[in-house]
Parts: structure tokens; C-alpha cells; sequence
């Protein structure tokens, strides 16, 4: 049994080198491809704001940065001007951020007062486990949890639900 290996750095180097390139190769070929289905698309496809051609958009984006726009702040009211591509993501996020930051402050609150006081953990449990598009206000709901029971009596459970509510009327 032989223990020689080769330690020349040479055979390393080459080796690495020719699977990189097949493989940036690759990417390249796959990139080619789907800029060219792209292209078709683009030139079947009427009418052709549809599916713009791949030199359309990229005119497209440069035009973004390319012109300013002005837009108000709004806790300031000052007016502010940015390049137009940066003035719209800008905007989106004067409105995105507001509600995730009052979303994520309700839900939060609601949790850890859900944690610490457990009468308001048993009022609001049942709105947190329930499915809304199965209980309707007239039903009382089971405070069980569905997840802490078995599947076969979980199977039991809804169609005692659906025998009280009796079965939905199609619309």
C-alpha cells in the first residue's frame, strides 16, 4: 500500500482553475440563454410594454437615476430632491416603514401582555388559535388548543363544529 501523494501545487492550481472556468462558463451560457428567451419573448409579445426588450429596461433603469425628482418629507414637509429611481423607493418606504413599525408594536405589546397577565391570554387565545374562515361570532369557541390534540381527534372536533353550525351554504 503506497502513502505517496503528490504535493505539487501546480496539479492543484490547474485542476481548481478548469472547474472554476466550467463553471463560470456555465453561468455565462445560462445567463445568454435567458437574456435571449427574454428577447423573444419581448419581440412576440404585443403590446410591447408588456414584456420590454432586455435594452429597454436597462434604458429604463438608467433613466431612473439619470432625472430628479423633488418629494415632500413627510414629518418635515420640506421638499427634498433625489435622483428619481431613489425619490420612489423614498416614498414606498415613507409608507412602509410607519406600519410595520405600528404592526410590529401592537403585535408585540399584545404578546407580552398575552405572557404576563393570564386572564387577557384567555381572552385573546382563541382569536390567536382560530381560523377565521371557519368560526363564525355565534359560535362559542373551544378555548383547547387544535394543535395539542391528535389528528383523529382534531377530524372529530370539526365535524362536531360543522354539525352545530350546520353545513355552509355555496354562494
Amino acid at each position: 500500500m503506497s502513502t505517496h501523494t503528490d504535493t505539487r501545487s501546480d496539479t492543484l492550481g490547474t485542476q481548481g482553475f478548469e472547474s472554476d472556468l466550467r463553471w463560470y462558463l456555465r453561468g455565462l451560457g445560462g445567463l445568454a440563454v435567458f437574456l435571449l428567451v427574454w428577447w423573444v419573448g419581448a419581440m412576440v409579445t404585443q403590446p410591447s410594454y408588456l414584456v420590454p426588450s432586455p435594452l429597454d429596461s436597462v434604458r429604463a433603469f438608467v433613466d431612473l437615476f439619470a432625472t430628479t425628482t423633488s418629494i415632500v418629507v413627510p414629518i418635515s414637509g420640506s421638499n427634498l430632491v433625489l435622483p428619481t429611481g431613489l425619490a420612489h423607493l423614498t416614498e414606498t418606504l415613507f409608507h412602509y416603514v410607519p406600519g410595520l413599525l405600528l404592526g410590529a408594536s401592537c403585535g408585540i405589546g399584545l404578546g407580552l401582555l398575552m405572557g404576563w397577565n393570564g386572564t387577557f391570554d384567555d381572552w385573546l387565545r382563541p382569536l390567536m388559535d382560530a381560523d377565521p374562515g371557519t368560526v363564525q361570532s355565534t359560535v362559542a369557541i373551544d378555548v383547547e388548543r387544535p394543535r395539542e390534540r391528535t389528528a383523529h381527534e382534531f377530524v372529530e372536533y370539526v365535524v362536531q363544529i360543522r354539525a352545530e353550525l350546520g353545513e355552509p351554504r355555496p354562494h
